[in-house]
């Protein structure tokens, strides 16, 4: 979320610490328009704070931890049911040797 730097870098403290969050249109519409974004900087700032504010910033920037960049796809419930009991069996089949 590198667009977070153009306009909210005075935000992320002494250590430049640029958060992970998930795709919304915000984020989106100002990823493909980051040098506006820099021009924009103090409107858009304002934007932000007046929107935290009313508390909903998670509507700009739809916050996540560390483990987001580990997200490769996102799937319905029952196929990732379906497939951790597929691997579940499968570790267990291997292990059935190793049991005593």
């Amino acid at each position: 979320m590198e667009v977070w730097s153009d306009f909210l870098a005075s935000l992320s403290g002494e250590y430049r610490t640029v958060p992970r969050a998930l795709f919304s249109p915000f984020i989106e519409a100002w990823s493909q328009r980051r040098e506006e974004a820099k021009r924009e900087a103090e409107r858009l700032h304002e934007e932000v704070l007046a929107v935290a504010a009313l508390g909903r910033l998670g509507e700009l920037f739809p916050f996540t931890g560390q483990s987001t960049s580990m997200i490769r796809n996102v799937a319905p419930a029952a196929e990732i049911v379906h497939r951790v009991v597929a691997e579940a069996e499968e570790v267990l089949k291997r292990s059935t040797g190793l049991l005593v």
